[in-house]
């Protein structure tokens, strides 16, 4: 985005700085749960584990195992 624009924005929303990254800017993903009496401690657990480690995000990811296999067809 421009930084003219960019400016203009965060002008009119200051609050998009609560969320705001310094490498990567407002870019973010929200995951959203719906339900009644969810366990949010054991769903956080399991979405943490999920995460790579600092380790695993240097490496290069094409070493990484497919879990899914998925054949892609062209």
């Amino acid at each position: 985005m421009p930084e003219q624009e960019r400016a203009r924005i965060l002008n009119q929303e200051p609050e998009i700085l609560d969320e705001w990254d310094a490498e990567f800017g407002d870019r973010h993903t929200k995951l959203v749960f719906i339900g009644v009496d969810l366990p949010k401690a054991d769903i956080i657990r399991t979405l943490d584990q999920c995460l790579l480690t600092p380790e695993e995000f240097d490496q290069d990811w094409t070493t990484f195992e497919d879990p899914f296999q998925w054949k892609i067809h062209n």
